[in-house]
């Protein structure tokens, strides 16, 4: 019976150490657009802003099932992300699931989006409207791991509806819908850039100019994007981000929960 006893008990302590080690993967999302226009209204004399309709801007609140494995039901309360326009939401530490997919739910309108994670450790999802209103949305998938977030780092993504040309120094490139490029930042001088969109005729017209300093323990990323509108009079945007390269890694789901468990200190 001891002999049992202590079978059942590794068993235990294996499993509890799989899921320890279980493969984490690391994910972040993007939203990209246009803010809504400013509305506000005036009542008693004071100017009140009044806040966009919920369809408008996207969720404030995503909400992801806790990855399960295959047989397991359903016992851990969804992982949040909070996600405001034009910002990369806080970096979310999870267990890798299975199917490689996970489910972005909004927190007021349910089911929102279904994605895939990249092949590595860490994926940013980039995420624009599609249509007029934020309850449909498309999505890129990039990797965002530690070669991703190295210092001087220039990652370029168009998620706008228009093939652009990037010209760097004296490289020029076309960046069809959908697609993204990376490449390095010297180091010892400015870089000229210069990012226009291409019309059907052929033409092309400059949407986006700039001298771009050396990154010194940092990465950047321009995302070019659709402006919101009818017939905008820039058609085009660029959302131009910097941020540390290889910041610290959160902590894991399991080590918050180990330290949420410690005793208080008197």
């Amino acid at each position: 019976m001891l002999r049992n006893s202590f079978i059942a008990f590794w068993s235990c302590m294996c499993g509890f150490a799989f899921s320890q080690d279980a493969p984490q993967h690391r994910l972040r999302v993007l939203a990209v657009g246009d803010q809504p226009p400013f509305k506000q209204e005036v009542r008693e004399g004071v100017r009140y802003e009044i806040a966009p309709p919920a369809d408008m801007v996207p969720p404030r609140t995503l909400l992801i099932p806790f990855p399960l494995k295959q047989g397991e039901e359903k016992q851990k309360q969804d992982m949040q992300l909070r996600l405001r326009l034009g910002q990369p939401s806080a970096p979310l530490v999870m267990p890798a699931p299975e199917t490689r997919r996970v489910a972005l739910n909004s927190d007021h309108s349910g089911k929102w989006l279904d994605i895939p994670l990249s092949t590595g450790d860490a994926s940013l999802a980039i995420v624009w409207r599609k249509g007029a209103k934020w309850t449909a949305a498309n999505t890129i998938i990039l990797p965002d791991g530690a070669a991703a977030r190295a210092e001087g780092n220039l990652h370029f993504s168009n998620v706008s509806a228009y093939p652009v040309g990037l010209e760097i120094e004296k490289e020029k490139i076309r960046l069809n819908p959908g697609m993204s490029y990376t490449r390095k930042l010297p180091s010892d001088r400015m870089t000229p850039l210069q990012v226009s969109y291409l019309l059907a005729d052929g033409t092309h017209r400059l949407c986006h100019s700039a001298a771009l300093e050396p990154c010194r323990g940092s990465y950047r990323r321009l995302v070019i994007y659709s402006a919101d509108g009818n017939r905008p009079r820039n058609p085009v945007k660029v959302l131009q981000l910097e941020e540390p390269s290889n910041a610290p890694e959160p902590a894991k789901p399991a080590q918050v929960a180990a330290a949420n468990m410690a005793p208080a200190t008197p």
